[in-house]
């Protein structure tokens, strides 16, 4: 894997953070790119050197060229004062972007149970039970 391009969406986030903190540390970390929304205090060194903090709805995803794999957990979450607008631009529209600009060999999509429905007679099938779960 060191010699495997790696791409992380969401790496300011809680999970693209370790994600991109442990692929750092296993391998060879000039070939792991990592994008978030803004650095945060409690990033480790590694994060707050390597991040790349980008407006994901507004950028050219095809400057990012070709990648073995890309590793998409960014999202809006529970954030106050957004609308549904808001989390389908920032769950929906940034994966569509995704995968129409990006060229990879792989892609590993974080996502949250919030997608999945909380009647039990369809707890298997997409059926959002909130506006995160988009």
């Amino acid at each position: 894997m060191t010699n495997k391009k790696i791409l992380v969406i969401g790496a300011s986030g809680f999970f693209g953070s370790y994600i991109s903190e442990k692929l750092c540390d296993l391998y060879d970390n000039k070939d792991i790119t990592i994008v978030g929304r803004k650095s945060k205090i409690w990033h480790s060194k590694i994060i707050k050197q390597k991040i790349q903090n980008l407006n994901l709805l507004k950028y050219d995803f095809s400057k990012f060229k070709k990648f073995d794999c890309v590793i998409h957990c960014a999202g809006l979450h529970s954030e106050k004062n957004k609308t549904w607008n808001d989390f389908y631009n920032a769950n929906a529209l940034i994966t569509k972007k995704i995968l129409d600009n990006i060229s990879f060999k792989k892609l590993i999509y974080i996502s949250t149970l919030s997608v999945l429905s909380n009647n039990k007679n369809y707890k298997d099938f997409p059926d959002p039970s909130n506006i995160y779960g988009l």
